[in-house]
């Protein structure tokens, strides 16, 4: 027997003669239990058996090759891929007696081998892919070789690679060099590279921002391997980001300064207002005190512009004229798209009434106005108008039936440099821009859309290259009166001895708020914080009608003040109050409507019209949560 290998001796019908102990241990059968069995029933698998007994055919016959391979079954149902070394003996008169054959099991080396074929399939993958940068930089800087990717990524072709023009010197950013030099030394000590980013340079000096790793290939020439990521898109959905979040901090900017600053907004109105009202028609001081109020007018317009703008004001659906908004908007939209743009306003709906938040429609206006502009940079003519009458929406109620419901056009136009098909099919879609990086969000149309949908109508939009563009927005029309705005002049509406517990942080806005309140005929208890108030209120015999309360405090907050004040007293209706954008006040648990929620600063008028409403309102009021 041969060390090692197996040897199995068949007679000329392929009976088996003798079968060594590696026979044995390979298959799992004795020599006894196999001596005489024909050894394709026994060994080989059933779909090889023809091809065995051809081979073997071939050998008694003298015509079959020495070597051959094929698979052994084991007693226990494996297989074994055995490469065969065949020889046939012959007697004195030359016929075959016996055919011997020499194996050694291979199955390990062919698996090896097949993996490994599939290792490079994998790496040739990844190399000719169009996914990752290769280069392979010899000790000196130049570059042995690249897959097409990384020269099509440098710009460089295979004839550059040839003539030794692809060097780490050339494609490297200059300022890099040192860590350049270091990445080479990292790979020679420790075999591997630390993945950093950095750019590279291109022959039209253009830069690429790249990730970079490798590892030595341990070859004696020194030749490493590198990979390159291109980084680009990254880069740009990274700038892309920063644009959004640009309108986000502004947002979280404005709602952090507002409370403090429409707390001061608020008394200056008050008190404006106050002197108004006790000065004489002629009295010469009241130029001043008007001048006063109208600042602070202004400046409360200046406030909800930046909470509209961060998407944190207070959201507030009332019935308005769209007309009235149109022609009020023209002066400020003539000052914000400068002189070299004519702006014209045609109000010229009959039915222009809309339930919408106003400051989110003027917004809209806004933002087509200040797009109109950037699209006549060598001016032009901005034309807004209303019309109705052969414009109508589609609704559908709760049994999915459609009806035609009235609406008002509201129509935005420029003389510009129009818009292509392009660019119409994907300029509603957020972070869409077709301006420089830097130069705009992509998100004004985006929000346009989302207000325009949100308040239950559609825009679309009309345009060609070189023929200006319209954007024609269909808002559903309503036949219900204009409500009074918050800041206009409201009727007197006296209160009728009726006790208030007045709950303010802040002193001056308190000391206002009592004696508007007061003066208005009502009983006030004051109170600068939640327990304060829950002590004045266990002291005061009489009825409580009203808790007028901050929502944000110190300690207690409001929602929680008049849960426990309805507890002990449960007719008692309530109004909060606060400086705070909605999202700071959601944050603090208040979930009330615009018809328990007054946002500061407010005139008041404002703030005497709101306390008749709740208080005549049938049964008490919501309190917060």
């Amino acid at each position: 027997m041969w060390s090692g290998a197996l040897v199995i001796e068949l007679d000329p019908h392929g009976r088996i003669v003798r079968f060594n102990h590696f026979c044995e241990s390979l298959t799992g059968y004795s020599f006894a239990e196999v001596e005489g069995r024909l050894i394709w029933d026994l060994a080989v698998p059933p779909e090889e058996v023809d091809s065995v007994r051809a081979i073997f055919t071939h050998l008694v016959a003298g015509q079959a090759p020495d070597r051959h391979e094929n698979y052994w079954r084991t007693r226990d149902g494996g297989r074994r891929l055995v490469a065969w070394s065949n020889k046939a003996l012959t007697g004195a008169n030359g016929e075959v007696r016996f055919i011997i054959g020499t194996g050694i099991d291979i199955t390990e080396q062919r698996r090896a081998e097949r993996k490994l074929r599939e290792s490079e399939e994998r790496f040739r993958r990844v190399v000719e892919s169009d996914m990752l940068g290769i280069f392979f930089p010899k000790p000196g800087g130049s570059v042995a070789d690249a897959n097409d990717y990384f020269l099509r990524l440098l710009g460089y072709t295979r004839q550059d690679l040839r003539a030794g023009h692809v060097q780490w010197r050339r494609f490297a950013a200059p300022e890099d060099a040192e860590q350049r030099r270091t990445a080479d030394a990292e790979i020679r000590r420790a075999g591997t590279l630390t993945p950093f980013e950095t750019e590279l340079v291109r022959p039209d000096g253009r830069r690429v921002p790249v990730l970079i790793g490798g590892a030595s290939l341990e070859r004696e020439d020194g030749i490493s391997v590198c990979f390159v990521l291109d980084l680009t898109e990254r880069r740009l959905l990274e700038q892309e980001l920063r644009e959004a979040q640009k309108p986000e901090a502004i947002g979280r900017f404005a709602g952090g300064v507002a409370h403090d600053f429409n707390n001061l907004l608020t008394v200056i109105l008050g008190v404006s207002e106050t002197l108004l009202a006790g000065l004489p028609p002629q009295d010469p001081r009241r130029t001043s005190a008007e001048e006063i109020l109208q600042g602070a007018r202004r400046a409360t317009g200046l406030t909800q512009q930046l909470l509209a703008f961060g998407r944190r004001q207070v959201f507030q659906l009332r019935v308005f004229d769209l007309n009235t908004v149109v022609a009020e908007m023209r002066g400020i939209l003539q000052r914000l798209i400068g002189k070299r743009i004519q702006v014209s306003t045609i109000p010229g709906g009959r039915r222009s009434h809309v339930r919408a938040d106003r400051g989110q429609i003027e917004q809209v206006i806004m933002n087509l106005a200040l797009n109109a502009r950037d699209a006549m940079p060598d001016g032009g003519r901005l034309s807004i108008a209303t019309s109705n009458g052969e414009t109508s929406l589609d609704q559908q109620d709760a049994g999915g039936n459609t009806a035609r419901r009235p609406s008002v056009l509201l129509a935005v136009s420029d003389t510009g440099a129009g818009i292509s098909p392009e660019v119409q099919a994907h300029m509603f879609e957020p972070f869409y821009t077709t301006k420089k990086v830097g130069e705009g969000t992509g998100l004004g149309f985006a929000t346009v859309y989302g207000i325009v949908s949100q308040t239950g109508g559609r825009i679309d939009v009309r345009s060609a290259p070189g023929q200006g563009a319209t954007f024609r927005i269909l808002l559903p029309c309503v036949d219900e009166p204009a409500e009074l705005e918050e800041g206009a002049p409201a009727a007197s509406a006296p209160g009728g001895g009726e006790t208030v517990l007045l709950v303010e942080d802040e002193a001056a806005v308190r000391r206002l708020l009592a004696a508007m309140l007061r003066r208005g005929g009502y009983q006030v208890l004051e109170a600068a914080d939640g327990r304060e108030a829950l002590d004045v209120a266990s002291r005061h015999t009489g009825t409580l009608h009203l808790l007028v309360t901050d929502v944000v405090m110190r300690g207690m907050a409001g929602h929680e003040l008049a849960r426990r004040l309805g507890h002990e007293r449960p007719g008692l209706k309530t109004l909060f109050i606060s400086g705070y954008s909605d999202e700071a006040i959601e944050g603090r648990g208040f979930k009330g409507s615009a018809a328990v929620f007054l946002q500061k600063p407010f005139a008041p008028g404002v703030l005497a019209r709101r306390i008749r409403e709740i208080l005549h309102a049938p049964g008490p009021r919501a309190t917060g949560h």
